[in-house]
This record gives structure tokens, C-alpha cells and sequence, in this order.
């Protein structure tokens, strides 16, 4: 229910924001608008050309005398990590199963509270001889799955164990792939960042 009421309160003020004149907000809306249909304009797209509109309409020409009111600053709001992801809270579809949150279904362990997850885990059968010369691209995929999509990658510690960093967040990961054999990964382990 928090985690609904939440969604809603950042959608508002996503759309409070692009209504303000938010220019990389209304970038970023037209261009996911633009990518995922041809035809009518999207929602988005139609509430940014209106708050394009509304600002036209609302200053005032420059011979009136200036106002004297001052831009309202909201103190910054802190970002919350998204649901499942590291720093972020546990959803619905994981249940308590001693030290850790299991999504069997999935294969995903996760360990933490409810509230803030320190170290998210991607299990593998050995079976499907995965290995990181050859599968990278889709373990690294597994791990941004428990990242916010604005992690990049800031230092390869070695060739299974890699930092990377959410602007977003300001915080940094910790993500290896474990390989118990030395070739074959087994596991794709997402944690927050130790010094």
C-alpha cells in the first residue's frame, strides 16, 4: 500500500515538474514518447506541449514593474531506490526464509530488511555452463536488475567483480559473479558498496 502510494506521489510530481518546465524531463518524456508510437500523440507528450503553453501565457511582458515574489526552492527530495532494487525495499514476491527474502520462482535471494536491501543475489544452474567470457552481456543484464537504470560502471576490479554507481541514488554497487569452479558463474550478486 506505502509502496503504491509512493509510485503515485512521484508520478505527480513528475508530471508537477514537467508542467513546471522541467527541460530534460520533457526531453526525456518526448523522446520515450516519440520511440514507442508513430501515431497519436501520448499523454506525455501532450502535457509538455501544455506546460509549454502555460509558460508562454504566464510572464509578463517587460514593462510591468518586476514582482517581488522569489521563486519558491523545495529542500531536495531524498531519492528512494526502486522496489527490489539494492537500497531499495522488498516487494510482494519475496517471502521471509531466514536471513533472506527468496523469490523461488525467479531464483532471486535477497538479503536486508524490508526496507533497505543490502545484497541481492541472481542464482544459476550449473548446467547452463555460463561463463563470463562468453555470457557477460547477459550477466551484467541480471545485475542491472537490481540496480537504478542509471548505473554506469566506475572500476573493474577483475574480470568477475566490478563497481558501479548511481548518480541518481549517489550511491555505488559492489557486483560479482561468482564462479565456485573458476570458469562456470553459478551466481550474480548485487550488494552495496563497501570502502
Amino acid at each position: 500500500m506505502t509502496f503504491k502510494i509512493l509510485n503515485v506521489t512521484l508520478l505527480a510530481s513528475s508530471l508537477i515538474l514537467a508542467a513546471c518546465g522541467n527541460e530534460p524531463v520533457e526531453k526525456q518524456k518526448e523522446k520515450t514518447s516519440t520511440e514507442t508510437t508513430t501515431e497519436a500523440p501520448t499523454i506525455e507528450k501532450l502535457t509538455t506541449e501544455k506546460a509549454t503553453t502555460e509558460e508562454e501565457t504566464t510572464e509578463a511582458p517587460s514593462t510591468e514593474a518586476p514582482t517581488t515574489e522569489e521563486p519558491t526552492t523545495e529542500a531536495p527530495k531524498e531519492v528512494i531506490a526502486g522496489e527490489n532494487n539494492v537500497y531499495g525495499s522488498i516487494g510482494s514476491a519475496f517471502k521471509e526464509k531466514g536471513a533472506f527474502y527468496v523469490n523461488e520462482k525467479g531464483n532471486v535471494n535477497l538479503m536486508g530488511d524490508k526496507d533497505n536491501i543490502y545484497q541481492a543475489e541472481k542464482n544459476f544452474d550449473s548446467d547452463l555452463g555460463l561463463t563470463v567470457e562468453m555470457d557477460e552481456p547477459f550477466l551484467t543484464d541480471h545485475a542491472f536488475d537490481f540496480m537504478e537504470d542509471d548505473a554506469t560502471m566506475v572500476q573493474k576490479i577483475s574480470d568477475n567483480e566490478f563497481v558501479y554507481e548511481s548518480k541518481k541514488l549517489n550511491k555505488k554497487y559492489d557486483v560479482m559473479f561468482s564462479r565456485p569452479d573458476g570458469k562456470t558463474v553459478t551466481r550474480v550478486i548485487v550488494s552495496q558498496h563497501q570502502e
